[in-house]
């Protein structure tokens, strides 16, 4: 079974941490929270079959809900954790404790939460993903399928044994209680049936009352219908009075933006051109091939656009558009070798107004594909990139083909807003400079290109001030 990945330095940084003050329940580590959250992620993706990029419609959002739950239940798990070993800082005469008294007790406190309660919590997550996920199918036939039958399989705890065999509507409300897992490691599953004998009511009813006295309250909840992983009744979301605001904003850490996961993970890739083709159709997206490109070629670049797209969609709730028209061509040797000598000249050639005059807006792939394939010229991809950022030439935010082709969708984004937009944007642009520095020497030069470079760090999930000021300016 996976375990949190937490290294023994990072964990004898934390009882350090806590022992000199500087780390306590209100100013939890990132690296222990994203370590919590990442392990707690595992068990939701495995238990609902897929990760963000795998599912669409209801699924996707219910996932989304999901993952939105475990972030919020590791932050609370940490707030927990932190407050109990911050605790052993006294110890049992009521005096400071020793270096040597403090790290015994806080190790034992962190095996616990993260070792033995950690495994536990990562299995509820895969029981209660796997549930949630069905719960959404069983939504979807209960018009066919309206009947459910509650199965121990076999093995039925002293919980969950009254429950076993005992049929119910899908719209029963006693499912919003007694849907597994109803306690900690629960296996038991819910069989949806078209026409079976429904439990008498005065047995369901006794049935329920004597399952749900046993049940923790945690379990008392239907993790599909709920929307969550880990109910609200956890005693981890039990916190004082005064300290129900900052539990609400999440102990002031971080949710990664669902964009910026995505990025990480990839992309629902198309696998044939007929599916590539047919995406780029409904998109009105143009891509022009020459009559040499084979077909893994273009397939390739079908789906270097898409992830752009992608991307640029779940941010903005509409495709590129037709305004882009994408050129797929090889150039011969002696362009691929004037790139070469204009990349030695990185300090006399600005890179962006070079790109424009090849390939204009939305056109830039075109350059970067001839450096990607580079086999006669012993061009490399990744290292050529990286030379033609070299020196005085701005790298404006661009690091991949995908980066590429969003910075120039971003250009179309800029100029598809309406002129007086646009000219509020420029003149708040031209009399402000206290946060271009987080984007390149053009892009403090030219407002088109501020937008262009934020867009891509917008999409990367990036805190950059650059995106707050596009995001709040364009409502974005």
């Amino acid at each position: 079974m996976d375990k949190m990945q937490y290294s023994d330095k990072e964990i004898k940084e934390l009882i350090d941490g806590i022992f000199d003050g500087s780390i306590t329940e209100y100013n939890i580590p990132e690296s222990l929270y994203i370590a919590t959250s990442d392990y707690l992620k595992k068990g939701l993706y495995s238990g609902f079959g897929g990760d963000l990029t795998k599912f669409e419609g209801k699924d996707l959002e219910l996932l989304k809900e999901l993952r939105e739950n475990v972030y919020m239940f590791s932050a609370a798990k940490n707030y927990t954790e932190l407050k109990e070993m911050g605790s052993f800082l006294i110890n049992s005469d009521g005096e400071r404790a020793t270096m040597r008294e403090f790290t015994k007790a806080a190790e034992q406190s962190f095996e616990t939460f993260n070792d033995a309660w950690g495994r536990t919590e990562y299995n509820t997550a895969i029981h209660a993903a796997q549930m949630a996920n069905k719960w959404n199918e069983i939504e979807k036939n209960k018009d066919l399928l309206p009947i459910l039958v509650y199965s121990t399989i076999g093995d039925a705890c002293d919980i969950c044994a009254p429950l076993d065999g005992m049929t119910a509507k899908v719209d029963d409300p006693i499912w919003d209680s007694v849907a597994s897992p109803n306690h900690f490691n629960c296996l038991c599953i819910m069989l949806q049936e078209e026409d079976t004998e429904l439990t008498p009511e005065s047995e369901k009813s006794e049935t329920f009352d004597k399952v749900t006295a046993e049940m923790d309250d945690t379990f008392k909840y239907n993790p599909g219908k709920d929307k969550e992983i880990f109910s609200q009744s956890h005693p981890y979301f039990d916190v004082p009075k005064k300290d129900i605001e900052l539990a609400k904003n999440n102990f002031n850490l971080p949710i990664p933006s669902v964009e910026s996961e995505i990025g990480k993970q990839g992309f629902r890739e198309a696998k044939t051109i007929s599916e590539a083709e047919k995406w780029a159709t409904d998109k009105n997206i143009n891509i022009n091939f020459a009559e040499n490109i084979k077909e893994a070629e273009k397939l390739n670049t079908y789906n270097n656009i898409k992830e752009s797209s992608d991307l640029f969609e779940s941010k903005f709730g509409k495709s590129f558009g037709s305004k882009i028209n994408f050129n797929r061509e090889y150039r011969d040797i002696d362009f691929v070798k004037e790139i070469k000598v204009i990349s030695d000249k990185t300090a006399d050639t600005p890179f962006a107004e070079y790109l424009r005059s090849e390939s204009n807006y939305g056109k830039a792939d075109s350059l970067f594909i001839n450096l990607a394939k580079g086999n006669e010229s012993g061009f490399d991809f990744a290292e050529n990139i990286k030379e033609l950022m070299n020196g005085k030439t701005p790298s404006y935010n661009i690091t991949s083909l995908t980066d590429v082709i969003t910075h120039e969708a971003g250009h179309n984004y800029y100029f598809g807003n309406s002129n007086k937009l646009i000219k509020e944007f420029r003149t708040y642009y031209e009399t402000s400079d206290i946060w271009k520095d987080s984007v390149s020497i053009y892009g403090q030069e030219n407002a088109s290109e501020f937008f262009a470079e934020s867009i891509v760090s917008l999409l990367r999930g990036e805190n950059k001030e650059a995106v707050k000021i596009i995001t709040k300016f364009f409502k974005l």
